[in-house]
């Protein structure tokens, strides 16, 4: 069974600490990655393009990210 957060989350963390701390976590919650480059993209979210499966690395803070 996936549990997943209720609400979207984001937080600023670096890959170091994603890769360390957080993403074998988020995986085993049942989050997929959808990754980009860190430097520009620094605001880890749960909620790419509102959909609450995607774990990505966003430049904004924003409840989604519309790619386009």
């Amino acid at each position: 069974m996936n549990y997943k957060f209720i609400q979207p989350v984001s937080m600023r963390v670096t890959k170091e600490q994603y890769e360390r701390d957080l993403r074998q976590p988020l995986l085993k919650m049942g989050y997929e990655e959808a990754l980009s480059d860190w430097t520009l993209h620094p605001i880890l979210t749960t909620n790419l393009i509102g959909n609450d499966s995607y774990l990505s690395n966003i430049r904004d803070y924003r409840k989604s990210y519309n790619i386009s």
